[in-house]
């Protein structure tokens, strides 16, 4: 283009079936596509489309979708890390410091930003705070004129956009903002006056509680011992006017993921906002209140409401109860979709929730017996994939693999397809489930599901006792 003058240009977000095509492309499993779309990954607008990141998410077809949330915590907590790092290589081609030394300070930068926006409730910040930060954060890295080169570039550092008023700078979506307060929270929980301070003054909202269960489920077993320990002593720090113990509640909640703790219990603490979601391992619960419970696609059987009450419980499809469930004095909230419809009628809660727990039914004790815990999870597996094919190469054949197959196949019966499809090579076998979603609730299905439900408990029950 003759005579063209630019100074700043802007990669925009591909369409959804943009980023599908360039995944397929990059030899993703359709399998994998297919979880990533039923994850919310493509959404319209998402951070995700950006071409960077699907860059970085092809380039991680190797170890699947399963190995990143093994790896990370989460495909969002990956995709932040690789960020950092490529910005970490920049910044160590400009000046004399290690890739490693500016990964670290890059870290304590982003996150002392993110800290600040939260603490003050904003969601930008002016180009003079990013320079102190950066100064901060790479003070002891560097020499005094490269922290000056540093701190002059730092409202140029990846991840920081203009919000359009001149030389303020935020995070492109929150959900970023979150991965880098989550961290730091995490990594100065025992050491550093600032997350203290934050978690006195902030509010923990239900995204930084997730993200920080994104972190906290890739910790190794004794840091992650640590943590819950040190969150377990601010419950008891609190003073009139502070918000130490309602945020660290909302905090050991979001540690409910993990099996290798031991079982959490909480007393009379308030908390603002929490995120359960994915399947919960035992907890206790006395008189707990949330102003906000988001229990989006939770599995909370092994949970225990004792006198825990709620304005707000935000629940979809996929959210169940075992025998307790909190009080709700507001609002049931139903997601379905994005769409969410909002219910304060008494009587349509109590529907909804007899469907959705085993209040009088199976008990919690139930739900932790391992074919129940591998019944649950291949329904969800169909549930997602549509089918498993009968071959290792499909990410998912692990799970008739598994020694319980054969159990579950067996009770299921006619609920389970076998197709057949010639191609110019051997035949591949697929496995499907019909109606798998049938099985993620308890009490509104049909009587066939709930004859079966009731056969998988009994086998369960017979195989726990040998």
């Amino acid at each position: 283009i003759p005579n063209l003058c630019l100074q700043q240009a802007r990669l925009m977000s591909v369409s959804v079936d943009a980023a599908a095509k360039f995944l397929d492309a990059n030899h993703w499993l359709p399998s994998q596509v297919g979880e990533a779309r039923e994850a919310g990954w493509f959404k319209p607008g998402s951070y995700q489309l950006r071409p960077f990141f699907l860059h970085q998410l092809a380039a991680a077809k190797e170890n699947g979708w399963d190995e990143l949330q093994r790896s990370y915590g989460s495909p969002q907590a990956f995709l932040v890390s690789r960020f950092v790092a490529r910005e970490a290589t920049l910044v160590s081609r400009m000046v004399k410091i290690s890739f490693e030394d500016a990964e670290r300070a890059l870290w304590e930068f982003y996150g002392t930003v993110v800290q600040d926006m939260s603490i003050h409730e904003v969601d930008a910040v002016d180009e003079g705070f990013l320079a102190l930060a950066c100064e901060a954060a790479f003070e002891g890295f560097v020499d005094s004129d490269d922290l000056s080169k540093l701190a002059h570039r730092a409202g140029s550092f990846g991840l920081l956009e203009s919000n359009g008023s001149g030389k303020m700078r935020k995070f492109p979506h929150s959900e970023i903002q979150n991965q880098f307060l989550a961290k730091i929270t995490i990594d100065g929980l025992s050491s550093s006056a600032a997350v203290t301070s934050y978690l006195r003054r902030a509010t923990v909202s239900a995204g930084l509680a997730e993200a920080f269960a994104d972190r906290f489920n890739a910790l190794p077993s004794h840091d992650a011992i640590s943590v819950r320990g040190q969150l377990n002593a601010y419950l008891t720090k609190d003073m009139v006017g502070e918000r130490l113990a309602a945020n660290s509640g909302s905090l050991l909640l979001a540690t409910l993921g993990r099996i290798d703790l031991a079982k959490l219990e909480l007393r009379d603490v308030p908390i603002n906002e929490a995120r359960l979601f994915g399947k919960l391992e035992s907890a206790n619960l006395i008189g707990v209140s949330f102003a906000l419970l988001d229990a989006r696609g939770a599995n909370c059987k092994a949970v225990n409401f004792d006198n825990c009450t709620t304005n707000v419980l935000l629940v979809n499809e996929e959210t169940v109860f075992g025998t307790s469930i909190p009080t709700i004095f507001g609002s049931l909230q139903i997601d379905s979709e994005g769409q969410v419809a909002i219910n304060r009628d008494p009587v349509q809660r109590n529907i909804w929730i007899k469907e959705h727990s085993d209040i009088g039914r199976i008990t919690n004790a139930d739900y932790e017996l391992p074919l129940m815990i591998y019944f649950d999870r291949l329904c969800r597996k169909f549930g997602r994939q549509h089918q498993i094919r009968a071959n290792a190469e499909d990410d998912a054949y692990y799970m008739i693999e598994n020694e319980y197959w054969k159990e579950i196949r067996k009770i299921l019966g006619p609920r389970i397809q076998e197709v057949v499809r010639d191609t110019s090579g051997p035949r591949d076998f697929f496995y499907r489930m019909v109606k798998p979603e049938a099985f993620f609730v308890r009490g509104s299905t049909d009587d066939e599901t709930g004859k079966i439900v009731d056969a998988v408990v009994v086998r369960a029950r017979e195989l726990a006792r040998n």
